[in-house]
């Protein structure tokens, strides 16, 4: 607990939130009952309250990963399984069986991927801002903890607001904590990520549609 303790207690003496968080992997936390389902919730909780405490113990804790995969691997599949409703005065059939396999086949590998160039994407951020930054473990870990606001999306018309500011305000609070960043700062590293993956996965999503055009799985859009 005394990496636990030590994050806690390196507060500015002016009040600042601005954390001292500088190790590149931090060691495993050895909070009792770790390996407990009780443990995995609480840390959740944490998270989606923006709880530093929750924060560091899941950058410091690499068995944490495999939860964090698993977060974001359901997401993905309960928004391409539910998600995804269309608005419309003309009545749709839906998608076909064969788009909707596809779709359920390779979303949550897209998900995965996303999580972990956006993970990678907010940490060149940081070290580009000057901002010490812990590795890219430790981002992935909270940041794949966080991922779970999206289940938002679900909620109809409103859903992708709601998780769209959610999800900013999280990733600005995990920032802070973990780069040391102060708010402002922070928001700028968040940006800088957002518009770096935005770039990144466009191309993604082009391989991803000519991709299922050619095996026919996929309405050809280039056609």
């Amino acid at each position: 607990m005394r990496w636990i303790a030590g994050w806690e207690h390196n507060v500015e003496p002016n009040g600042s939130s601005e954390s001292s968080y500088r190790e590149p992997d931090p060691p495993a936390s050895q909070h009792t009952g770790d390996e407990g389902p009780s443990s995995f919730w609480k840390r959740l909780a944490g998270v989606l309250l923006g709880s530093r405490r929750a924060f560091a113990e899941i950058a410091g804790d690499p068995r944490a990963t495999r939860h964090a995969v698993a977060i974001v691997l359901v997401t993905s599949i309960l928004a391409s399984a539910f998600g995804g409703a269309e608005f419309s005065d003309e009545p749709s059939e839906g998608p076909r069986w064969s788009e909707r396999a596809f779709s359920l086949a390779t979303d949550p590998i897209i998900g995965l991927a996303s999580a972990a160039i956006y993970s990678w994407m907010i940490r060149i951020a940081a070290e580009w801002r000057g901002r010490a930054s812990p590795a890219f473990g430790a981002w992935f870990r909270v940041l794949g903890f966080a991922s779970a606001v999206s289940v938002l999306d679900l909620i109809p018309i409103s859903g992708s607001v709601a998780t769209l500011i959610y999800s900013l305000i999280l990733d600005v609070a995990i920032t802070r904590e973990l780069a040391g960043a102060p708010t402002r700062s922070a928001i700028g590293i968040v940006l800088v990520a957002i518009f770096g993956f935005a770039l990144l996965f466009g191309v993604l999503v082009l391989l991803y549609i000519a991709a299922g055009a050619l095996v026919g799985m996929l309405a050809n859009p280039f056609g």
